[in-house]
């Protein structure tokens, strides 16, 4: 389900970057289907439960959030779990989260570059996460 949502906010991403235009919503999207490649990649896993340390069984993000303090929002705990097991893609999350960020609640005027680069980011999560076919 997360790869199948994945590909289809790609595809949106993809749509939106070859009409030239809405760079915003092209750096919305590739942020979103990152997320959804990044889920895929740390979910199902077993890892150290926040609450009281012992090993446990996640089969998806909103199970390991829920059990987080939750003085963190979502994508901060995700921040830190792509961090911890995946960290050559931390770069990248960040910018795609700074970025997505910003075209939403501050201004949704960018650049070409800056929606390309968050779509390159977007592919590098994919080229990580998605199992070859």
């Amino acid at each position: 389900m997360r790869l199948r949502h994945a590909r289809h906010n790609e595809n949106t991403c993809k749509h939106l970057k070859d009409t030239g235009q809405f760079n915003d919503w092209v750096i919305t999207t590739a942020f979103y289907s990152a997320i959804h490649f990044i889920d895929h990649e740390l979910f199902p896993k077993q890892y150290e439960d926040p609450t009281n340390g012992r090993p446990r069984m996640f089969h998806n993000f909103e199970s390991y959030y829920l059990r987080t303090d939750r003085t963190e929002n979502k994508h901060k705990v995700r921040q830190n779990l792509v961090d911890d097991y995946i960290p050559e893609l931390s770069d990248e999350y960040q910018t795609l989260k700074d970025n997505c960020w910003n075209a939403r609640y501050v201004d949704y005027s960018f650049t070409t570059d800056v929606s390309d680069l968050c779509y390159n980011c977007m592919q590098r999560v994919k080229e990580i996460c998605e199992p070859a076919v």
